[in-house]
């Protein structure tokens, strides 16, 4: 299936700059996204699926769909 995969801050070196969508497993879930960006527990960031907030103990549990767009971002600071 092809997902949307849109990275920020330190992340974003991670992604092939000329790719807009990215083929992945049929299965795919958002942990297995967080393990082919070879990012670690210890990395501060944020994932949503289509704009919602994905929790940590969901990454291994939410069903993603052909053309999700999944974005990680770091931590926000500020006011």
């Amino acid at each position: 299936m092809k997902l949307k995969l849109e990275l920020f801050g330190a992340h974003s070196e991670k992604l092939p700059r000329d790719e807009g969508e990215i083929e992945f497993p049929d299965e795919t879930v958002p942990g297995k996204i967080v393990d082919w960006l070879e990012l670690k527990d210890g990395d501060q960031f944020v994932i949503l699926i289509n704009g919602h907030p994905v929790s940590l103990e969901d990454r291994y549990k939410v069903k993603l769909t052909e053309g999700d767009l999944i974005t990680v971002f770091p931590p926000m600071e500020g006011g």
